[in-house]
């Protein structure tokens, strides 16, 4: 299946009550998905399909903290709600298993909203070189009595490190 176009918006805003600390918001809006493509039953039949499954506004809220200039701390928080998907239906433009009546199929999902956690440090080790790590924590939205193949998923937790390098361009 593919979607060809879709429109959302993201607004934010960041407040710094001092030079070291600051907060931000965002928010991401939900975008509406159509899906087109084709499904086909190996040896059977294949026919036109159409579904839609949207993906969840999201909010965000973050902390960064300088407490001197060589290293700055940051956090973040992500909601994603993810509970719109309770289900959804594939139509079919015809029946997928010939004499079988079914033009659709509708797939429970039950998905649980997420708050996924972040965060991350920065660290300047001279004018040239500065260190980097984070790590975020992302939990599965998909609950046990519904996963299947069709959207595999797992919670994730992610380490990073990095090095930035300056010449000064």
């Amino acid at each position: 299946l593919s979607d060809d176009f879709n429109v959302s918006f993201n607004v934010g805003i960041l407040y710094k009550p001092y030079d070291n600390l600051s907060f931000g918001l965002t928010y991401r809006s939900r975008t509406k998905t159509n899906f087109e493509g084709t499904v086909e039953v190996v040896g059977i039949n294949k026919v036109n399909a159409t579904t839609e499954i949207d993906h969840p506004e999201q909010l965000q809220a973050g902390v960064m903290y300088r407490p001197n200039k060589k290293l700055t701390l940051t956090a973040d928080v992500v909601w994603t709600n993810w509970s719109i998907i309770d289900s959804y239906t594939v139509k079919f433009d015809g029946e997928v298993i010939p004499s079988s009546g079914k033009t659709e199929e509708n797939f429970p999902r039950n998905w649980k909203d997420t708050r996924q956690v972040r965060i991350g440090i920065e660290y300047k080790l001279n004018e040239i070189i500065t260190l980097r790590g984070g790590y975020f924590y992302d939990p599965s939205p998909i609950p046990d009595s519904t996963f299947d193949m069709l959207w595999p998923d797992a919670d994730k937790k992610t380490y990073s490190f990095g090095v930035g390098l300056n010449f000064w361009k």
